[in-house]
């Protein structure tokens, strides 16, 4: 699991404004997000990003499929016989 030390953390988070890398929101606080793999800090994230995150495994092609399928269905706004 990423070491980060608290000093580490807050410059991130100040050279973010406090904002999710991912949705922009502000937030008080923010996830270290990191490469499972390699360690790597990625930056700082929102809780709801950062599970959205963990649940699509870090996979770009998963996550582009979801933002496809979701850009999709916002263009014909529902499905037929589904309220």
């Amino acid at each position: 699991m990423a070491q980060v030390r608290s000093s580490s953390m807050r410059k991130l988070i100040d050279a973010q404004n406090g904002k999710c890398a991912i949705c922009g929101e502000l937030h008080r606080t923010l996830c270290v997000d990191h490469d499972h793999k390699t360690d790597v800090i990625r930056g700082g994230l929102c809780h709801a990003c950062n599970l959205g995150l963990g649940y699509f495994k870090d996979d770009p092609a998963r996550l582009h499929a979801a933002a496809t399928y979701i850009e999709t269905h916002l263009k014909t706004h529902h499905v037929s016989g589904i309220d």
